[in-house]
């Protein structure tokens, strides 16, 4: 993007999850950036990512206060703390780094074989079914502003976990 002056602003993302925490949970997920304002050094960096949803690695926030809950398993609308073994974190090249929060914007539903009961309702897969390990994602969205000092400079922006 242009800024006034006929600079340019560059910056590169990336999105790097390594394999410890990406095979056990990690689906795929993209990273993108946008300035906030024409004049300003301000860029909004959105990370949109899938998870498998019964891997037991997400606190629920609710205003703004974590509420762990043993066998917890998202739906649309929540807010969540991703957790894990090595817990993911977003880094920038400037110094910035932090936890990943999503809010929910997808998940799958509860499968069952014989009748569609649960269709619409949310509920989570059921531990003893095969879909709780198949079939059982979450899709969410995470975004950080931040300011970037040198127009000029490119930048790398990254998940690590």
């Amino acid at each position: 993007s242009a800024v006034p002056g006929g600079r340019m602003r560059k910056v590169l993302a990336l999105l790097l999850v390594s394999c410890s925490i990406s095979s056990a949970q990690f689906k795929g997920g993209s990273l993108h950036w946008e300035r906030v304002a024409h004049d300003s050094n301000i860029v909004r960096v959105t990370l949109r990512a899938s998870w498998i949803r019964s891997s037991g690695t997400f606190v629920k926030i609710v205003d703004g206060i974590a509420q762990p809950s043993e066998g917890y398993q998202p739906v649309k609308g929540d807010v969540v703390n991703v957790l894990g073994y090595e817990t993911p974190k977003f880094l920038f090249s400037t110094g910035f780094e932090s936890y990943l929060q999503l809010e929910v914007t997808s998940n799958t539903e509860a499968v069952n074989d014989q009748y569609d009961f649960n269709a619409g309702l949310n509920l989570p897969h059921f531990n003893d079914h095969w879909s709780h390990n198949a079939s059982n994602w979450i899709d969410g969205v995470a975004s950080w502003d931040m300011e970037i000092p040198d127009p000029d400079m490119t930048y790398i922006a990254e998940v690590q976990g």
